[in-house]
């Protein structure tokens, strides 16, 4: 929309070539100071605008008829003249400095481009791009005035003791409320009256005090009067007197006596300690006529004698040097419009006396939300920046152009009506009905199952609680909230191409952007037959098979029910893939380092990378300069390509070998590099180095819990937990010098075997408490060869639920092939048939 001091603005847009959607592309930056001059001047303005009522009248809501689309720009305001804009005549004198460029749509704009260089001399702007702006003292000090009406009068910070964000947070965390200040919700609920310190009645000596503890003492001192005070926040008690007064006056000099303070003469102060009534200074300095004979020499001046003792600048200069922000630079980047805060301050102070109940309401309840959002606000994360538009713009579908502002509101309002109407009618809701503003009314009296079907909720949100795990591609889980734009989620929903509905993986989808806000709407809470619950919204999809009487539940009777809508007779498909749930937070201040890449900043790489060495370890072979990576059925290929994707920017190779062979996945050479810099080959087969183990055994134990995973969920050999090496290769040599090299070669690979299963075995017993043994077979490849297998089996049942709830498995897809991997660890049939199964899984 155009600002008050604009007549037109004609706005960029990006818009769909059927004319399904347009957006407004344009970011409306603007240099801090000048934005609020502008609006100061029309504080003024609006005033006697509404007193008078040239130029605007008073909106009716609603402002469309129910049944009247929106007007047609082209017949009905093509051709209406705007009113005029509302500007202050500025002083050709006073103003000079700012005149020529107020009230332009971008000021300053045309200055940046007229100049050479970024950095050319007398330049206000950087140029079309609007980002960062520079201006001199008497700009600065003329959009400073100009802006008075809209900024606060207190340069005391003292003023705002007791009344400032560390004393609202103290007092919420004690449960207090300042006087004229915000009231919160309790701050910590658990808070018993029976763990305080100390009260009248636990007293040793009896005393009890009558009067109360101000609340002013017990947020100014709250270790001293507070029991139990947690997460507070104490202030500075005071800071230095200010000795600024701003003069009212523009034309006094800079340099000048306020009456405001008074004067304190010392000449007229006479000594309390003799007799004689000599001056303070007499006993300061000494004897008047001490120094009576020194004279000046001829010609002595003193310092900076030319110099003036002001400049026209200077009374400005000072004025700035105590001018709250954004006028006390004098170079800065620009905002956006809607990010500068023009009357914050004003709620900031104290309400004033004397105002009506309203108004103290209102000040209440802007601070408490001010107060709230400082509570809540978190340090943004390093994300990758996305333009959605400038992907739209590349596309065939979507074409630019500049419009009226008033065209494209029309257009959006027309485009919002249909796409809620396509919604409506997806939904088979043919009982409502969607008027041109914006109401949803039903044509006739619904039915229970009608209204709750018809619930669509403030803004359509799909929204699950926070805290809820969401299992990922790498076999893990996060809470909701903390899933970010590069994660890969598991889905669970029919499988696409086939008549029927079945439950598993169907694929992947990458997350749109979570945003985690409070639900304006009452939450369904879901039990399952387990114990565990999901809250959800009741418009939230959710997989479910209706049971019927008699009748067999059957997977391809499943299909997505809002989550208000289900009853007792369903049966809530989940996806039975146990994921770890994992804790970011549990290593941030972790050094842990390998490859090149810090824990504490690359902590999904670093995952990425020790499970694809574990799955190294486990089943990868050399074969010349690449190392190669066999995937049979029933393991997830998917996994390990999103890691080699993950590690090298979408490069990894995966290649069909055939439905005998699985697939294998060819690492780059980046990757190649870094995954031999820790490991060897011995015989043929990859194995970890003395650096490598050195740098599996030093890492914290959520890297561990990756690494064995990996290393047991790749290994695939019939009757063992995992295959560590196939020692064949040389198994046929011949030649006596050839032999005894490919004799020393096995054995060096079999002891570096040995001593990696050794180290799994140490990390599970300390650092998970899962007790396991060693075990060595030999199995039979062909009439000429036997291979070596190498690894461990879980001991009992106990260590079998704890190694599934706390390491779980990777690169395994389904839960049968968990589980059966799971159940030839353990080494016997019968746990199929117990309970050990639900148990585990």
């Amino acid at each position: 929309m155009p600002m008050p001091w604009e007549q037109v603005r004609e706005v960029p847009v990006l818009y769909h070539v059927t004319g399904a959607i347009t957006f407004v592309n344009e970011v409306p930056w603007v240099i801090e100071p000048v934005y609020m001059a502008q609006w100061g001047t029309m504080w003024i303005m609006m005033r006697r605008e509404k007193r008078d009522r040239k130029h605007f009248k008073r909106m009716r809501f609603p402002p469309f008829d129910d049944e009247e689309p929106p007007l047609d720009y082209g017949d009905n305001l093509l051709d209406v003249e705007p009113l005029e804009a509302i500007q202050m005549d500025l002083d050709e004198d006073e103003d000079a400095p700012v005149l020529d460029w107020l009230y332009d749509s971008k000021p300053l704009v045309e200055d940046g481009e007229d100049a050479a260089g970024e950095n050319a001399v007398g330049r206000r702007i950087n140029g079309s791009t609007y980002r960062k702006w520079r201006l001199d003292l008497p700009a600065m000090a003329n959009l400073h005035r100009l802006a008075r009406q809209l900024l606060s009068d207190m340069v005391d910070p003292n003023y705002f003791y007791l009344f400032d964000l560390n004393s609202f947070i103290t007092a919420k965390c004690l449960n207090m409320a300042i006087p004229s200040g915000p009231r919160f919700e309790p701050m910590h609920r658990d808070i018993n009256p029976a763990d305080e310190d100390w009260n009248e009645f636990n007293d040793i000596n009896k005393i009890i005090i009558r009067q109360p503890i101000r609340t002013e003492y017990k947020v100014a001192f709250p270790h001293l009067y507070n029991s139990l005070p947690r997460k507070i926040r104490v202030s500075p008690y005071h800071t230095p007197a200010v000795q600024y007064v701003r003069p009212e006056d523009p034309d006094l000099p800079a340099f000048y006596f306020d009456p405001v303070i008074n004067p304190i003469s010392m000449r007229s102060l006479v000594s309390q300690f003799k007799d004689d009534a000599r001056s303070v200074e007499d006993e300061v300095f000494g004897d008047s006529d001490e120094d009576s004979d020194f004279v000046l020499p001829q010609g002595a001046s003193a310092f900076l004698q030319e110099s003036p003792l002001e400049t026209n600048n200077t009374a400005n200069g000072i004025g700035l040097y105590w001018a709250p922000h954004p006028f006390d630079m004098r170079s800065g980047t620009t905002r956006r419009a809607m990010d500068v805060p023009l009357v914050k301050d004003w709620y900031m102070e104290h309400c004033p006396p004397g105002m009506p109940v309203k108004v103290r309401v209102s000040y209440q309840k802007l601070l408490k939300n001010y107060v709230l959002n400082a509570i809540h606000t978190t340090k943004p994360s390093a994300q990758r920046k996305k333009y959605l538009f400038r992907q739209f713009k590349a596309t065939k579908f979507f074409q630019s152009t500049e419009i009226d502002w008033v065209e494209a509101g029309l257009q959006v309002c027309r485009q919002g009506h249909n796409m809620l109407n396509l919604l409506i009618h997806r939904k088979r809701l043919n009982y409502l009905h969607l008027d041109y503003n914006f109401n949803l009314k039903p044509i006739k009296t619904l039915t229970t199952k009608e209204r709750k079907k018809s619930r669509f909720g403030n803004a359509f949100h799909l929204c699950i609680a926070a805290g809820t795990p969401v299992s990922l591609g790498c076999g893990l889980a996060l809470p909701i909230e903390r899933i970010g734009q590069a994660d890969v989620l598991q889905c669970v929903a029919p499988l696409p191409g086939t008549g029927t509905k079945a439950v598993g993986i169907s694929g992947r989808a990458s997350t749109a952007a979570f945003q985690v806000h409070r639900l304006p709407q009452d939450c369904v809470r879901i039990t399952c037959i387990d114990g565990t619950t999901l809250v959800a919204t009741p418009s939230h999809p959710v997989l479910a098979i209706l049971r019927q009487p008699g009748a067999a539940i059957s997977v391809g009777d499943a299909e997505f029910i809002p989550a208000g809508d289900l009853t007792p007779a369903h049966s809530v498909v989940c996806s039975m893939l146990h994921s770890i749930v994992d804790d970011p937070l549990a290593d941030k201040g972790s050094r842990y380092r390998i490859c090149g890449l810090i824990l504490a900043a690359h902590r999904r790489q670093v995952f990425a990378l020790v499970r694809l060495l574990g799955a190294l370890v486990s089943g990868g072979i050399v074969r010349g300069s690449s190392l190669h990576l066999y995937f049979f059925h029933g393991l997830d290929v998917q996994q390990a390509q999103d890691d080699i994707e993950l590690l090298t920017g979408g490069h990894g190779c995966l290649t069909l070998l055939g439905k005998e062979r699985g697939f294998e996945l060819v690492l780059p050479d980046e990757l190649y590099k870094a995954v031999m810099h820790l490991g060897s080959t011995d015989c043929g087969r990859y194995s970890l180095s003395r650096q490598g183990l050195g740098s599996v055994s030093e890492a914290p134990y959520s890297v561990q819990r990756e690494f064995i995973a990996a290393w047991w969920g790749a290994g695939f050999v019939q009757e063992t937990c995992a295959n560590m090496a196939t020692l064949d290769c040389l198994a046929n040599a011949s030649g006596s010098r050839t032999s005894g090299l490919a004799n020393s070669g096995r054995q060096d690979a079999i002891d570096n075997l040995r001593e990696s299963t050794e180290l799994v075995k140490y990390i599970l017993a300390q650092g998970f408490g899962i007790e396991s043994e060693i075990f060595e077979k030999h199995i039979k490849v062909s009439k000429r060869s036997t291979a070596l297998s190498v690894g461990l089996c879980l001991s009992n049942d106990h260590s079998l639920l704890v190694f599934s709830k706390k390491v779980g498995v990777r690169y395994a897809f389904s839960i049968s092939r968990r589980f059966d991997i799971l159940h030839r660890w353990h080494g016997h049939k019968k746990m199929a048939k117990s309970g050990l199964l639900s148990q585990a899984c």
